[in-house]
């Protein structure tokens, strides 16, 4: 958690996976590439004609020959989405029935059964793999989701009025305060830090950042 990680696969393909993500594969793998994710990856797969390249999360699957891509498949989000930067991918899932082929700069998204794909700026779902916390117009809901992904803590919004908020930033290398803090001064919110702390079990509670509406 709070860490990305980059991989190499053994045909060539390489990779990053981002914070809380893991990815599974069974060998010889060359003749066999089919991988499991949970969480998020970004893939640069190595070209084999003769031997697709099978990514499965739950009951979605993407399939491709050689290509680079982003796919988010957090288990306690509820939805997949797939952003292509090039080359070409085949979206598949079992439960809904769905066979659906990308082509570069869209952006997919399977929830509750539905899918729905559009035109989308790459760079906002790779800029992760360069170290880059990137929003481009996302709701504070959205925001709240990434930020504890990137850092690791808890964000609660303590008031439902703040998901009509929408932001626009790129941070690199920032605290959680420097991001709370710019936040704060581009809209009418105030955030309340709390410390990590020791439970009686021995554990440690997440830190957790706490956002409020700010009276004008």
């Amino acid at each position: 958690m709070g860490s990305r990680v980059s991989f190499n696969l053994p045909d060539g393909t390489t990779g990053m996976l981002n914070s809380g993500s893991t990815l599974t594969y069974s060998t010889p793998f060359s003749g066999n590439r089919k991988v499991n994710l949970t969480g998020e990856a970004w893939l640069e797969v190595h070209h084999d004609e003769m031997h697709p390249f099978e990514i499965t999360s739950g009951s979605s699957k993407v399939k491709v020959l050689g290509t680079k891509f982003n796919i988010s498949a957090y288990p306690t989000e509820n939805y997949v989405e797939v952003v292509l930067e090039e080359g070409k991918v085949e979206y598949l899932n079992r439960e809904a029935s769905i066979d659906v082929d990308m082509f570069p700069q869209e952006r997919l998204v399977f929830q509750e059964g539905q899918i729905s794909k559009s035109v989308t700026d790459v760079e906002k779902y790779n800029s992760w793999t360069e170290g880059k916390l990137v929003f481009r117009g996302d709701q504070m809901s959205e925001v709240a989701r990434r930020i504890e992904r990137w850092y690791n803590v808890k964000v609660e919004l303590s008031d439902k009025q703040l998901e009509k908020y929408t932001f626009r930033a790129t941070f690199i290398d920032d605290s959680l305060e420097d991001v709370l803090r710019f936040l704060s001064m581009t809209s009418p919110i105030k955030y309340t830090v709390i410390p990590s702390t020791l439970l009686n079990d021995g554990t440690y509670e997440k830190e957790k950042a706490i956002i409020h509406l700010r009276k004008i």
